[in-house]
């Protein structure tokens, strides 16, 4: 740990440290500039004593750093960060904070063995999961290096050690430039302010001494100069990660946390493609789910239990991750999930097609929802009206709080999410009215034309709200409320408020 006597203050109400409980065997395992480490059997159990040295020991400042690392250490209980125990005045040491002895070596020491690629891939696996623990509270460790970061003799387990440097928002003090030379991120050696991003930096100079071969690319997005084009988290480095091994067909070395999986599907699946352009699914140890067989995917459900498929035979059906099955056989010539992914996580609809291009509703059994066959299944979603020619799979399908638009032999209705019939197919254009783009709170309404081309409103129960008498509907912001509008000629004219 470098440059820390820039940092400023100690706390103003420093820890008190007990009496030391009775030690056996203490032995000084390792000695810095400001501080010394000691191993120590209590009780039948190895730990470890952390003090300052004898020239630092009554200085308040460094008394504060170690109070802060400390006060920091303490909650942090992970199994690949060292634990801490509590902080004493030993007679021998002086006050201290008292951890776990690892009976290990050193990330650099591991490295010299030549290990597998198995085992290096659980080095970046457990770092991460690491990280991903005390960045979630709001911990920024500063000095990540082959030197933190010990390998267990049993199990070759990661344990990240020294949180000395560490910073916290909640913490006011020691909060100058803490970092080692070589491993620190660009606003470290300026003296600007840290966030997660400076410990990916770190990893991503570590990266390459794990895996020389692998990963470049992640690592260079990791050591940018400017924090705000590295990943912003560990999570982002691991979809990295993974999505390098997918690209390269190597499935042995893709990183089975749950954290990544959930890109695909939180049962911790990955979909693969094979040399022959086939797609398959493999589970979280690169074990075969389903062999590689679909000559094409959709990835517009991928968060959710289901995966649309298409077969040799140009057909679509559905995978369900959580039955680990098809539900629906690759028998239909057009396939579109009604909800795109973050809308429904209980609800999850289909609408298919035959070779005739008529449509139907299906849930994710393979029911089929709807008594009659449609011209279209079509609707506006909120999240696409500055796309109004989105199109999916040949359906222009979407949902508003559980209602479809429909097309019944050129007219058009409202189904509910069991198929049910909320608003007969008897119009000649139905649209959902963009009311949301101004307000969220604002009601569902429909617009509707009848054969003589006015417009009228429905709401979402079906209920007439104005009837067809207008040349136009619209909505607009004006005057800090919104409104529907209407013209008939030239002239708007306010319907009514929202």
């Amino acid at each position: 740990m470098e440059n820390e006597s820039q940092v400023s203050s100690k706390y103003a109400e420093p820890l008190k440290f007990s009496d030391s409980e009775v030690s056996i065997g203490l032995t000084e395992i390792a000695s810095g500039r400001h501080f010394r480490i000691f191993k120590v059997c209590r009780n039948g159990r190895w730990q470890v004593l952390k003090g300052l040295q004898t020239d630092f020991a009554a200085d308040a400042f460094w008394m504060g750093v170690l109070e802060k690392e400390y006060d920091i250490a303490k909650d942090l209980d992970h199994p690949n960060i060292v634990r801490v125990r509590g902080c004493e005045n030993n007679p021998d040491v002086g006050p201290c904070i008292v951890m776990d002895y690892v009976e290990g070596r050193t990330l650099a020491e591991f490295l010299k063995e030549n290990p597998s690629t198995e085992k290096r891939r659980k080095v970046v696996e457990q770092l991460l999961s690491a990280m991903r623990y005390y960045h979630a509270l709001q911990v920024v460790h500063r000095d990540l290096k082959p030197e933190n970061i010990l390998i267990t003799r049993n199990g070759d387990d990661v344990k990240l050690i020294d949180f000395g440097c560490a910073d916290t928002d909640y913490h006011a003090t020691a909060k100058g430039p803490a970092y080692t030379e070589g491993y620190a991120a660009p606003e470290q050696l300026a003296g600007e302010p840290v966030d997660c991003r400076t410990d990916i930096y770190a990893f991503g100079v570590l990266l390459p001494e794990i895996f020389p071969k692998r990963y470049r690319r992640v690592a260079r997005r990791c050591t940018q100069a400017n924090p705000n084009k590295r990943y912003s988290n560990a999570q982002e480095v691991e979809k990295g990660i993974i999505n390098t091994d997918i690209d390269n067909n190597d499935l042995r070395i893709a990183l089975p946390t749950s954290i990544i999986m959930a890109e695909m599907h939180h049962t911790g699946n990955v979909i693969v493609k094979d040399n022959n352009e086939l797609w398959g699914i493999v589970d979280n140890k690169g074990n075969t789910a389903v062999s590689c067989r679909w000559t094409e995917i959709s990835t517009k459900n991928r968060l959710r239990r289901c995966l649309s498929v298409k077969d040799k035979n140009c057909k679509w059906g559905v995978y369900n991750f959580e039955r680990g099955k098809m539900t629906i056989p690759c028998q239909w010539k057009h396939l579109a999930d009604v909800w795109e992914e973050g809308w429904h996580d209980d609800i999850v609809l289909f609408a298919v097609s035959d070779d005739g291009e008529q449509w139907c509703l299906l849930d994710e059994d393979g029911t089929q929802l709807t008594d009659c066959w449609y011209d279209k299944i079509q609707g506006v979603s909120i999240d696409l009206l500055d796309d109004p020619n989105f199109l999916w799979a040949d359906a222009y399908t979407s949902c508003q709080e559980e209602r479809i638009i429909v097309c019944y032999q050129g007219r058009w209705g409202l189904l509910d999410a069991d198929g049910k019939t909320v608003l007969s197919c008897a119009w000649r254009d139905l649209q959902l009215l963009d009311l949301k783009r101004y307000d969220e709170k604002t009601p569902v309404l429909f617009q509707v034309k009848n054969d003589d081309g006015l417009w009228g409103i429905v709401d979402y129960d079906g209920n007439t709200i104005e009837s067809c008498q207008w040349n136009k509907i619209y909505c607009s912001w004006q005057d800090g409320r919104c409104g529907i509008y209407t013209k008939n000629g030239n002239n708007p004219t306010l319907l009514f408020n929202l």
